[in-house]
């Protein structure tokens, strides 16, 4: 059993969770001076003799939840504290893994190297945007959704007719394809362009039309721009659109697209967050990976 650390409260996570994976839970308060500097200050004593699991979220406002771990770390520092297992369902900046010019800074590295420290021994999210973030290193686990989508949408669509699965563009066709793999349907992959803010949405090759369901997985949502498109255009070969998605980074653009789209069915809860919030398949994933 592990000593729960966390920043949120307890009313963040299910009873279930708390009675499997914790034998004591122990909140970090952060609290702001006038001045807008934070500090934090721990609820129970913590010692370097516990197996200590953080749960820290760093959205939905990373800047300051990335300065709230670094306080955190520093005060694990200080009670010589190691071997701390890290959990954040989505971390932030790892999609930024290229860069936009050649004098321009990489997100993926700065935020691999805050945690890529002699504290964490395992640094654990859920669908990173990137595989590639796994090279700046050997300690952080990237939970898959993958399975879970594809056991929800088997007692959604009719394997009578033709479904396929989608993605909107070409930084989600590992999940596409590996969802259609488990599924053993096809894929089609979709080209997605960016001019002046605008969002275009085109096929990359003959789609068919369908009776079946449409399954269009992605990683994020956090305008909702592309899989409006994409959903508007897929419409056009089926009156079924399925739509999983591990991360909604912006809850108020979702809900005025699926307004706006009352052709696509939401599986909100097999997302890893929302808003940062962690969901009830990231405590089941976490349970799992920890063999609790």
């Amino acid at each position: 059993m592990y000593k729960l650390v966390s920043s949120l409260h307890t009313q963040h996570f299910s009873e279930e969770f708390i009675n499997k994976i914790s034998s004591s839970y122990v909140k970090i308060n952060i609290e702001k001076f006038n001045t807008g500097e934070k500090f934090i200050w721990v609820s129970k004593e913590i010692s370097n003799k516990d197996k200590i699991i953080l749960i820290h979220p760093l959205f939905p406002s990373p800047n300051e939840s990335i300065i709230e771990l670094l306080m955190i770390l520093d005060y694990f520092k200080e009670k010589n504290i190691s071997d701390v297992i890290f959990f954040s369902p989505f971390i932030p900046y790892l999609r930024s893994d290229k860069k936009l010019t050649p004098n321009s800074s990489l997100g993926a590295r700065f935020i691999s190297s805050i945690l890529n420290n002699d504290i964490f021994s395992k640094i654990i999210t859920i669908d990173a945007h990137s595989f590639k973030f796994q090279k700046y290193s050997d300690k952080i686990f990237n939970l898959d959704l993958t399975k879970e989508f594809a056991a929800s949408a088997d007692n959604i669509i009719d394997r009578s007719k033709v479904n396929f699965v989608v993605s909107p563009d070409l930084g989600g066709s590992i999940r596409a394809e590996k969802l259609a793999e488990i599924l053993n349907i096809d894929f089609y992959i979709l080209n997605k362009s960016r001019t002046n803010g605008k969002v275009s949405v085109t096929e990359s090759g003959q789609i068919p039309k369908t009776n079946g369901h449409i399954i269009i997985v992605d990683d994020i949502i956090d305008s909702g721009k592309t899989i409006f498109e994409a959903a508007k255009l897929l419409h056009n070969y089926s009156s079924k659109i399925l739509l999983f998605t591990s991360h909604v980074l912006n809850e108020t653009n979702l809900l005025k697209i699926s307004d706006q789209l009352s052709f696509v069915d939401f599986e909100m809860s097999k997302c890893a967050s929302i808003n940062g919030r962690m969901s009830k398949i990231s405590e089941k994933l976490l349970i799992e990976f920890l063999q609790i």
